[in-house]
């Protein structure tokens, strides 16, 4: 049983991470998946959009920087921004390819590298020739395209590239309608979608922008998963409707035990007053932090706090779920380590524990999801916000004896250093979600920008 989790952006579905190069392939919106991993990144970042084949230029070109020709090889990018490029433009509008070298080399100038690897004619259905997909050497994901909304169409034409090609990878005939079948077939062929695939595959179903486009998409993941023949990563997504679902087995869910410890015992010094109970949208600080820790599903959720009035805050709570529980601490001079043993003692048998502190209002629900989708027993996963370690952390429970020994204010950053080999970072490129708040100038700074 496949479960979708719902993510804000296109960029945290795909979990990308600096200096990724992206490899697209396949038909059904190829063009715009691209467009729209620009949109999301391009006010924070040096995002550079091209192709290792053909592509029309983009419509956008007026709200983009358009670089075509070889000066663009020799230019240091200054600003964020997305930039489109080629070689040249022929006489149909078509950007045409640098070499590979060169393409390659784009991964020092920008913080994404986003490619076109090869052309469908804007029809919802191909087949690939010997020489396509092209890929970089330095690929780090390919991402696959399809279209739900090919299941009925004709094999014909006018609805495939290179139809003959087409059919021999999906078994169809032509007029024959598409099935999930033909779809499952041009995923899985070795001529077909992933021909050649470099670095981590991911799957797009794309165009799921009804209830049955998407219950349609879910039945092919189900497929997949019934042979055994997942790719690293799928998703469903609605680009006109900035829908984007992340597609996680059931059954690996369920197999792990989660815990929370959200821990609101600071003495908030340089603030001058608990800044846990500044408020953000209605709400304080520390409501915020714990109705989204509630919204994740966690098995047991403990706060640590000593403050009287946040013990208030959340009697209701308590009473309405068995799953959450106040914790005192009564030992808020030791330091953050407390916290940290405190909220595990009470945890109970658990496989893995996401910390949290309750200074980050930033923090979307989402981005707990999506780190929370990376954890394990033997991991450590934390969270970098535009290159910078930040909260929450999720430790395994290979680490609770350890982790149950610290001491002082110094938290799990000593267990971190000496377990290296087991942390998995996970990139969150909006620095306010990361963004803890310890003077009222940061307070003012960050409700300045929301």
């Amino acid at each position: 049983m496949i479960k979708p989790l719902e993510m804000k952006y296109l960029y945290e579905a795909l979990g990308l991470k600096k200096n990724d190069t992206v490899i697209v392939t396949g038909a059904g919106g190829k063009t715009s998946f691209c467009l729209e991993l620009c949109e999301e990144l391009k006010s924070r970042n040096r995002i550079i959009f091209t192709t290792t084949t053909k592509i029309f230029l983009p419509e956008v070109r007026k709200n983009y920087k358009i670089c075509v020709g070889n000066d663009f090889l020799h230019k240091t990018l200054t600003e964020n921004g997305a930039y489109i490029t080629g070689k040249e433009e022929n006489e149909q509008g078509k950007l045409l390819p640098f070499s590979l070298d060169d393409i390659d080399s784009f991964k020092e100038k920008a913080d994404y590298l986003v490619i076109e690897g090869d052309g469908s004619r804007m029809r919802p259905l191909k087949g690939w020739k010997e020489t396509e997909p092209v890929f970089a050497d330095r690929t780090d994901k390919t991402v696959g395209v399809i279209t739900i909304k090919s299941l009925g169409l004709k094999v014909n034409d006018e609805n495939v590239h290179r139809i003959e090609l087409f059919r021999k990878i999906s078994g169809a005939k032509e007029d024959e309608e598409v099935t999930k079948q033909h779809l499952f077939n041009i995923i899985n062929a070795e001529n077909g979608l992933f021909k050649g695939a470099k670095g981590e595959k991911i799957l797009l179903i794309n165009q799921a922008d009804s209830e049955k486009e998407f219950r349609d998409a879910l039945d092919l993941a189900e497929l997949l998963e019934k042979e055994n023949l997942l790719p690293d990563k799928i998703i469903i997504s609605s680009l006109k409707e900035k829908k984007y679902y992340l597609l996680f087995l059931q059954e690996q869910e369920k197999a792990v035990k989660t815990g929370a410890v959200i821990m609101a015992s600071g003495f908030s010094g340089r603030m001058g007053k608990n800044k846990l109970l500044l408020k953000h949208k209605g709400k304080t600080f520390i409501e915020s932090t714990v109705d989204k820790v509630l919204e994740c599903g966690f098995d047991k959720i403990i706060l640590v706090t000593s403050y009287k009035e946040i013990e208030q805050i959340f009697a209701s709570y308590v009473k309405s779920s068995n799953d959450f529980l106040i914790v005192t601490n009564k030992n808020p001079t030791f330091g953050l380590s407390e916290s940290i043993k405190t909220g595990l003692k009470e945890l109970g048998e658990c496989d893995i524990c996401m910390f949290f502190t309750g200074d980050q209002p930033g923090l979307t629900l989402e981005t707990i999801k999506r780190i929370l989708s990376k954890a394990g027993k033997n991991k450590i996963i934390i969270p970098k916000y535009t290159g910078k370690n930040g909260m929450p952390t999720v430790f395994g429970s290979d680490f609770f004896d350890e982790l149950m020994k610290l001491e002082g204010d110094s938290g799990g950053r000593q267990i971190m250093n000496s377990h290296k080999e087991s942390i998995e970072y996970v990139e969150i490129n909006d620095p306010l979600e990361g963004f803890d708040i310890d003077t009222r100038e940061d307070y003012e700074y960050f409700i300045s920008k929301i």
